[in-house]
């Protein structure tokens, strides 16, 4: 199907590959006002289709064990050896400074990473978008995991027609292209993490690629240089216009990611014309050297993101200290460059055959060791911390306890207390719920008392109402369950709904809009989550149920806060108190709403978590022996404990709960002057 020529060097190819390397890097350092350069890896991923066709379909390609097994072996070479240098470089920093990173995952990340396959575990882990990305080292190598899986997968394909007309060919990588579509739009309703990450949700990315080199080839394009020029420079223009102006909250690969796919899919089909002006501009010397360094450039860039973060505190502050990371990163990977990939995808060379596949051998004996030495207790703490080991024990202890408890439970209703007992209480909300399960399944055991946890994360306990930035379905099915309870099951007299209230009404959290059908919403449409808490709560209300509203805990102003009180607990730093210290007067106002609701309804009270927590405005993340808090806004087991402990009364009737949230809750809450130093003395 293609000509010797068509597999020949294209230096714009070259350019376009720093093209994407630049969006990426800009992006992920925060430079520039790009808000989703993350499309420099959906143009990666069209390229590699690209580049893959055309030497599947080249008439010199042989396809027999000896020619399918050179093709393996120069893939892998070409990305093996750069790849696990610097995964090694990344566990050496992880032990140098084992308290910057959350150490309770890094072994289950490391295995995933070491395997090509991070993408495969991604979903479960850190959102690409989250809080936490930041401070996951592996995150970026989930695109590594695609192409890999992509590069095992296509030859299959087209062995699999290659004897077959030309036709039967094209229509065989259009059917791909479709089919891997269509599953990336059902996986973004219905899990929107798996359909980033997946490769069946990537490979219609491939299949464009693909396409453009069956186009290339096979289609003779009769049109001027100036003509030529203009196309390319209009797609230039969409993927820069794109990368700079598009919201990184659309969904993605969804129907906006055909844009800059299609784009590139034209750069490289008129990108073969012999003189086009943007030919010239993808030539020059700046965007080739980009494009030459690009996959170790790609490979250092994040780690370089993450402790750059955690080392410099004027990181997400500072244009100056970022712009200096990115020059460390160009560095590093021309070093990288230079010295592994470059040698290695020498091809013939002796001396290299015998030694180098000590890289990929080693680097595995190194990760497994690794990972192996830090999920035994008693030998994890040879290489980091006494303490930092007992915290990331209680990571662990946490998520194991709570799937123990309520596993699944946010796909179905978790009975908990005491499981013989029908139950009579209903615990809903969002993971704000959740993380109060342990403390409450240890006092609800004590006082004889059956529950029910229904539980969505990022889903606010409102009836008929949408949450955007979670797929309408999750919301739909957990608080339609929740309906169906209180309208059909007599027996449940109490409902306590617990939520990070604050995260619904805030600007940079969760949109709601009216009814479970449209999930599109506009600004005109968003609704205030307390107008639809006070008719959710009518509606419970109708129905003879007894409610209790649940403040949220205090809250850290972000995840680096909360990271750095960590770290100074596990380490015992100076200046603990202050960096553990949580003012969430800006909390306040949520707090007086739900107030304020409890008060119109006879059947309604409040239990204010901050109570076990703060005086006044001053809050304490830690006890001297403790630290309360497994991220950002979640409680851990001993702060779920203590929580429940404190702020909970005998639990089978609200009207139990009016000595505790009724009376005092302003005016507890409410700030006094010159407080604050004597507030935190208290605490400590």
């Amino acid at each position: 199907m293609l000509d010797q020529k068509s597999t020949a060097f294209r230096a714009d190819i070259e350019g376009l590959r720093g093209i994407a390397v630049l969006l990426v890097v800009l992006f992920h350092f925060d430079l520039l006002g790009l808000q989703s350069g993350f499309i420099g890896v959906d143009i990666f991923f069209v390229i590699s289709g690209f580049l893959m066709m055309q030497i599947l379909t080249n008439p010199n390609f042989v396809w027999l064990p000896t020619g399918i097994f050179a093709f393996y072996t120069r893939r892998f070479w070409r990305i093996a050896p750069t790849y696990y240098v610097v995964l090694i470089c990344i566990l050496g920093l992880i032990i140098a400074l084992p308290t910057e990173l959350d150490f309770e995952k890094i072994s289950t990340r490391l295995i995933f990473a070491s395997l090509f396959s991070y993408n495969i575990y991604a979903p479960s882990d850190t959102g690409y978008f989250g809080t936490e990305a930041i401070f996951n080292p592996f995150l970026h190598l989930w695109s590594l995991g695609v192409e890999i899986q992509y590069y095992i997968t296509w030859p299959i394909i087209i062995f699999l027609v290659r004897n077959q007309p030309s036709i039967i060919k094209i229509l065989t990588v259009v059917a791909v292209v479709f089919i891997s579509f269509i599953i990336a739009q059902i996986l973004i309703i219905k899990d929107p993490d798996v359909a980033y990450y997946s490769f069946p949700t990537r490979l219609w990315q491939f299949g464009f690629g693909a396409l453009a080199a069956i186009v290339a080839t096979r289609i003779r394009l009769d049109v001027t240089s100036f003509s030529s020029s203009a196309i390319q420079l209009g797609s230039l223009a969409i993927i820069g216009g794109f990368a700079w102006l598009a919201p990184s909250s659309l969904p993605w690969p969804g129907l906006y990611a055909i844009i800059p796919t299609l784009a590139c899919a034209v750069l490289l089909v008129v990108g073969k014309q012999p003189v086009t002006f943007s030919g010239n501009l993808l030539n020059r010397g700046p965007v080739r050297f980009l494009g030459v360094v690009s996959y170790s450039l790609y490979l250092v860039h994040w780690p370089v993101v993450v402790y750059g973060n955690t080392l410099f505190e004027d990181f997400e502050t500072s244009h100056l200290v970022r712009t200096a990371g990115v020059a460390i990163s160009v560095a590093f990977a021309c070093l990288f460059y230079l010295m592994i990939e470059k040698p290695f995808r020498a091809i013939g060379k002796n001396d290299f055959s015998r030694w180098r596949p000590a890289i990929p051998i080693g680097s595995h004996v190194v990760i497994f060791v690794f990972s192996y030495v830090i999920s035994n207790d008693k030998l994890i703490t040879l290489i980091i911390p006494e303490k930092l080991a007992a915290a990331s024990q209680m990571d662990k202890e946490y998520k194991a306890t709570l799937n123990k408890i309520c596993d699944n439970a946010d796909t179905e209703p978790c009975h908990f207390g005491v499981k013989s007992k029908s139950p009579t209480v209903i615990l809903w909300g969002d993971s704000h719920a959740r993380h109060l399960v342990y403390g409450l399944d240890k006092k609800f055991k004590e006082e004889g008392v059956g529950a029910l946890l229904i539980s969505s994360a990022g889903c606010a306990p409102l009836i008929d109402v949408i949450v955007h930035n979670r797929t309408p379905f999750e919301c739909r099915q957990s608080n339609n369950l929740a309906l169906t309870y209180f309208e059909n099951s007599p027996k449940f007299k109490t409902v306590i709904l617990a939520a990070r209230w604050d995260y619904y009404s805030s600007a940079d959290g969760f949109r709601l809009t009216k009814g479970m059908d449209d999930a599109s919403g506009t600004s005109g449409n968003d609704l205030s989550v307390f107008a639809q808490l006070a008719s959710t709560i009518k509606k419970i209300e109708d129905l003879q149920k007894d409610i209790v509203l649940v403040t949220e805990v205090p809250i850290f102003p972000n995840y680096r806060a909360y990271f750095e009180c960590r770290k100074s607990f596990i380490l015992g730093l100076r200046g603990q108190n202050r960096k553990c210290r949580i003012d969430f007067s800006k909390q306040l106002e949520t707090d007086n709403k739900l107030r304020a609701i409890s008060d119109h309804y006879e059947a309604v009270d409040v239990i204010n978590l901050k109570l076990a927590l703060c005086i006044e405005t001053a809050c304490r993340a830690t006890n001297k022996k403790t630290l309360y808090y497994a991220d950002d806004n979640h409680l851990n087991l001993a702060g779920s404990e203590y929580v429940v402990r404190t702020s909970f009364r005998d639990i089978q009737t609200a009207a139990s709960f009016s000595d505790v949230g009724a009376g005092s809750f302003i005016r507890e809450m409410e700030p006094e002057q010159g407080g604050h130093g004597q507030a935190i003395e208290a605490i400590d």
